[in-house]
């Protein structure tokens, strides 16, 4: 055990780096023995020990220092206690304590080792030393000293520079930054030397036990306006030079210190496989042992290597249902919080000075440290808003550390959306036809997609004059994506120049799941509208019209886009945008429904009327004339030519179409592809 103090000693460069005390450094073996250990949670602990001169038996709880304890011409004199709890069946306790090694860093800004202000500053690090005997060594059965002042013996180091150089130990570039700030490090070793080994008290049970009570001073504290009001100013080094117990009769069976990372075999020499450390002291601040708690969405990792990764979304607390963002308060017990459905996972990060615990709904969820009193619980999942649990906020969070217990009820609001009611489309067709079961719907789009027509068993009785159209891939570029060929759209809405047409209708539901007025659902639709009447035209800017609709029914009847009073708009394929704003999930909700516009059946010159002056296009077409100029996009060609100019449906243009346009100009009605 000492070894590790010797070493420690004997490698500074320079002794006035550090004044030592020592009474005795006992040799040690080097050998290890495997500790043989249960499958219990221990946990090590770094805890306030009171006020004063002597050490408290048990922890009052957090220090919570302030300014005004502050007194720099007599300093306040504090204990803190390095406890483990569970260690009744571990060999390194029941075998009997030979030495214990310890060291910690501080920042001498704010704290530093006892000593004795009345005496010269020469014997600053004897009266460290004699304080540590009278807090940890007694002979009269003082229940706050856990030591026998007749069998052991103390040594200490009460102040020198960090070494940067120790063996595998915890949070080292931290401490390679503390080095550079000017934090000091002090140690200790308890070694036997006498003829009994020690057995903590209370050994029979799990209760906490105490290794070692170690004396300090308040030199400062974070003023009011600091950023950090509590800062990590004391910090236990947990490393294989600076963390030890050994056993047994020579200290060397059981023996085990702290390894960071690695260390040689068996892995029962490390104590970081023994105990789970619950974090650095916290000495300013509230009674609480958690400084605030904060709900986090996790960033998304792009796929692509070299893209910036999406920053966490961090959802603040509020103290009641209104979600005003409150900064955490500890004496505030419970909280609310607000997510969008998009989050469907999160975890909770806690600033404590000990190891929280954390449930979900009554489950327990792991928690680890991050940092220095930074803990990080296991991202879990929230389910979706129900109304009928405490208003919507039914995944229920707790948090409990220091004896403390803080409730975050978490509501993850429902997908704000709109509806469309389904279109025109033969799909569409399908999707509302009331003589089709819903279970056979799929099948009914699937027998449609084999010719591209209704099949005679899934007709939908409100088009059954439909059923010979062949709806030619023709006019989709031969593509049966639903996105490009409208025919395959649900939603898909065909209207014809010079003719009124009205929305088929939407529903529209808010985040917490109620029905949002359709009135107030904003469409707006831009269009190209023709000078003249030909599809060739070149066009502008000047040529397209936005139009925008509010404060009317979902089914509103549209009499300003193609109506008989306007000029014609260039076939082809438009987005409606629906649109309004949840203010509870603070987001704009969006859809779009595809608007066809098409001339009439057979008006193949787009002049609104069906006549002879129609046949001269057809022949053209027919003949492999050119009937729209290559200025036009190609959907817009396959959409015009495949559905004016087909007159009899047989995904063909040619002379026979001819007939049909005769007939459409002596008043026959064709069949038009869409009603």
């Amino acid at each position: 055990m000492n070894k590790i103090l010797k070493s420690l000693v004997s490698g500074f460069t320079s002794l006035s780096m550090c004044a030592v005390c020592m009474i005795s450094i006992p040799a040690t073996a080097d050998e290890y023995e495997n500790i043989e250990t249960q499958a219990t949670n221990r946990t090590l602990s770094v805890d306030f020990m009171g006020r004063g001169s002597t050490p408290n038996d048990a922890s009052p709880g957090k220090a919570g220092f302030t300014k005004d304890d502050v007194n720099l011409t007599n300093p306040l004199e504090f204990w803190v206690g390095i406890g483990v709890e569970n260690v009744n069946d571990l060999p390194l306790f029941t075998d009997g304590v030979y030495s214990l090694d310890v060291a910690f860093e501080y920042d001498p800004n704010y704290v530093k080792p006892y000593w004795d202000k009345t005496t010269a500053s020469s014997t600053a690090e004897q009266s460290w030393n004699d304080e540590l005997v009278k807090g940890n060594l007694s002979s009269t059965g003082d229940s706050s000293a856990w030591w026998n002042d007749t069998q052991y013996e103390i040594t200490s180091v009460r102040e020198c520079d960090i070494d940067t150089a120790l063996n595998d130990r915890e949070n080292s570039t931290e401490a390679a930054q503390r080095a550079l700030d000017g934090w000091k490090m002090c140690y200790v070793g308890v070694v036997f030397k006498g003829d009994s080994l020690l057995r903590f008290k209370d050994l029979a049970s799990n209760s906490k036990q105490y290794l070692l009570k170690l004396p300090f001073v308040l030199l400062s504290a974070p003023d009011e306006t600091a950023a950090d009001q509590n800062p990590t100013v004391l910090s236990m080094v947990r490393g294989g030079d600076t963390f030890a117990i050994g056993s047994g009769s020579d200290g060397t069976n059981p023996y085990a210190s702290w390894f960071a990372t690695t260390h040689p075999a068996p892995d029962d020499t490390n104590l970081k496989n023994l105990f789970d450390f619950s974090g650095d002291i916290s000495l300013f601040g509230t009674n609480d042992a958690i400084d605030n708690i904060v709900a986090v969405k996790p960033g998304e990792t792009p796929s692509d290597p070299g893209a910036t990764p999406s920053p966490d979304t961090t959802y603040y607390l509020s103290s009641d249902k209104t979600l005003q963002e409150d900064k955490f308060k500890a004496e505030t017990k419970t909280y609310y919080v607000s997510v969008p459905n998009e989050t469907e996972q999160i975890r909770m990060d806690v600033s404590s000075s000990e190891k929280p615990t954390v449930t979900v709904n009554s489950a327990s969820v792991n928690v680890t440290a991050s940092d220095a009193k930074k803990y990080s619980s296991d991202l879990f999942d929230l389910a979706e808003l129900d109304k009928t649990v405490n208003d919507g906020y039914n995944n229920t969070v707790t948090i409990t550390a220091g004896g403390t217990t803080y409730t975050v009820y978490i509501r993850r609001l429902l997908k704000p959306k709109i509806t469309l009611n389904y279109g025109n489309s033969p799909y569409g067709e399908i999707m509302k036809a009331s003589n089709i079961a819903d279970a056979d719907k799929q099948a009914a789009k699937d027998a449609f997609n084999v010719k591209n027509k209704y099949d005679a068993s899934y007709l939908p009785s409100d088009v059954a004059s439909k059923q010979r159209i062949i709806y030619t891939l023709n006019a989709w570029g031969k593509s049966t994506d639903p996105e490009v060929n409208m025919d395959r759209n649900d939603y898909a809405l065909f209207v014809y120049e010079q003719t009124d047409f009205s929305d088929p209708g939407y529903t529209a539901t808010d985040s917490l799941g109620e029905p949002y007025d359709v009135t107030q659902v904003q469409r707006e639709i831009e269009v190209c509208r023709l000078s003249g009447g030909n599809i060739s035209e070149n066009v502008s800017a000047k040529n397209y019209e936005v139009y925008t609709i509010v404060n009317e029914p979902s089914n509103y009847l549209f009499t300003q886009i193609t109506s008989k009073s306007k000029k014609f708009l260039r076939p082809d394929i438009y987005d409606l945008k629906y649109s309004f704003y949840d203010s509870v999930a603070n987001e704009t909700v969006e859809c779009v429904r595809k608007i066809i516009v098409i001339p009439k059946m057979s008006d193949t010159n787009m002049d609104g009327a069906v006549n002879t002056n129609d046949i001269a296009y057809v022949k053209i077409a027919s003949q492999g004339g050119t009937i729209v100029a290559t200025n036009v996009p190609e959907r817009i060609k396959n959409l015009f030519l495949n559905r004016v100019f087909d007159g009899n449906y047989d995904t063909a243009i040619n002379t026979n179409d001819i007939a049909y346009v005769k007939l459409a100009s002596q008043g026959k009605v064709l069949e038009p592809f869409y009603r």
